[in-house]
């Protein structure tokens, strides 16, 4: 997770997950992510979104991504990290 976006205090920027689409225009998959980008953002109901296209193949590796991280959550709450 180095990579990720923090913010000055070090800790990991995320934003709430408010919902989400998916669609497909063969041959690609569609993934829109909608989120709050802050807590104004979030008392309004004023969401933000990020649309993504992707592969067949990127699809599946993404809903196996997803997967395991549920499992994991689900097993121990606290073994993802920060």
């Amino acid at each position: 997770m180095k990579d990720w976006d923090k913010d000055r205090s070090g800790q990991i920027r995320a934003f709430p997950l408010a919902g989400y689409q998916t669609g497909a225009i063969s041959p690609l998959g569609l993934l829109r992510l909608e989120y709050y980008e802050s807590e104004q953002a979030f008392d309004a109901r004023r969401v933000s979104a990020v649309q993504l296209h992707m592969s067949a193949d990127q699809a599946t590796e993404l809903a196996q991504v997803l997967l395991r991280m549920s499992g994991t959550l689900r097993q121990r709450p606290d073994a993802m990290p920060q």
